[in-house]
Formats: structure tokens, sequence, C-alpha cells
């Protein structure tokens, strides 16, 4: 059993079911911009993804060092008018998990802080968190798989690596955890990965470092952490 506190989310591909509305947001933007993008489908767009995303617009043909403040304002305005759907099961994890005394709950995400406060809140979440942390468009703190933004998010709950756990779909957060890891002598901290989000079992598999459990169901989280639901 993990001796953990403080259990922290990736959001898109964890909590929310956004891959194909992803793929449906750079269809969109390519059209604004006037692109023509190199993936057709959205098996063809989960099969390329990669963080960080600012690389990954590039990959896509985008200008983002010239269009990244007409990007974000786009995302926004976009994703205000197609909110996030939850991963089936996930919403009665987080509730589990809120349940448990003195346990904390965070999501830190390579979203925009704003879109993420906006889901939540929708879908009665919200309040289910100590700690929510996005970027912003001014924000220069560096993207996953930088441990940064996921050390600050420790810092400010008060809570050791060791004692925490990182929940992910993609490489670049079993990375992060990793890297954080690396930084200060207070861990390792424990990583699952999820393939309901932007990267197959088959890739999560074969990437160094490897997360501590690969899970195909949210269900599974709870198992993972040895809690029993009463």
């Amino acid at each position: 059993m993990w001796m953990i506190n403080t259990v922290i989310f990736d959001f898109d591909g964890v909590i929310a079911d956004s891959l194909n509305s992803t793929f449906k947001w750079f269809q969109h933007a390519a059209s604004i911009f006037g692109l023509r993008l190199p993936v057709n489908s959205t098996d063809e767009f989960k099969a390329r993804f990669f963080e960080p995303f600012p690389e990954f617009y590039k990959f896509l043909g985008f200008d983002w060092e010239n269009d990244q403040e007409k990007i974000y304002r786009e995302y926004t305005s976009y994703h205000s008018a197609h909110p996030a759907t939850l991963t089936v099961g996930i919403k009665q994890v987080i509730n589990a998990l809120d349940e448990i005394p003195d346990m904390k709950l965070a999501i830190v995400s390579s979203n925009i802080e704003q879109v993420l406060e906006r889901n939540l809140e929708l879908h009665g979440l919200r309040e289910r968190f100590d700690l929510v942390k996005g970027v912003n468009k001014d924000d220069k703190t560096p993207l996953k798989p930088d441990p940064t933004i996921l050390l600050q998010a420790l810092d400010t709950l008060g809570s050791s690596l060791e004692e925490s756990v990182y929940i992910g779909d993609q490489p670049s957060d079993v990375l992060t955890a990793h890297n954080a890891s690396q930084r200060r002598s207070d861990g390792p901290m424990k990583t699952i990965s999820v393939t309901t989000g932007f990267a197959t079992r088959e890739k999560l598999e074969s990437m160094t470092p490897r997360a501590d459990y690969i899970i195909d169901h949210p269900a599974e989280i709870l198992k993972k952490l040895d809690i029993i639901r009463n």
C-alpha cells in the first residue's frame, strides 16, 4: 500500500475525454490560419501527438512564435463554446478520493487554467480540488516535461513527492514526475498512466521511464492506490 496523501491529475485524456475534441480544435484552428493539417483522422492525430504543445503546433504548421497570442484567444473562445466531456467513470473516482480524510486532490495540466476552471465548474467538480494549476498566456513557467509546474503545485499543497501520485495519459506526464524526483530528494513520486487519452498502451509500455502502473479504466485508480470504498 502506498502511504499517499496527495493525488494529482492531468486533465486532458484523464479527467476529460478530449482526444476527439482536441483534434476538432486543431481542424478549426487550421481553418482560421489557412493551414492544411498533416493528419486526417483522430487515430492519426493520436498516433502523432506529442508534448510540449508549442512544438506540436509547429509540427502541424502553425507559426507559434508570431501567432501565440491569437492561438490562445481563439482556443479559449472555442472551448468556451465546446466544453469538455468527462471520461466515463472519472467523476466517481474523484468523488471517492475526496471522501478520504486528509486526502488532497489537484490538477496539473498544460491546458489553459481558465479553460480548466470553467470545465470543472460545469461538471460540478471544482470544489473537489484543493488546487488547479494550468498555464496562462503571460506565464513563463516552462511546460511539461519540465517539472517546475508540478513542483510548484506540491509546494502549494505542502506535499512531498513520496506522498504523492501523478496520473497522466502521456509519456511526458511520467517524465515530468521523474524529472521532479531527480530535482528533489523527497521522492520518488509514483505515477499512473491511463490509456483513455492521447497515447496507446503500446506507446506507454515502451517508454523509459515507464509509469508504475498502466491502466485502461478510471476505476482501476482506486485499486492501484489500494483504497477500498465501503
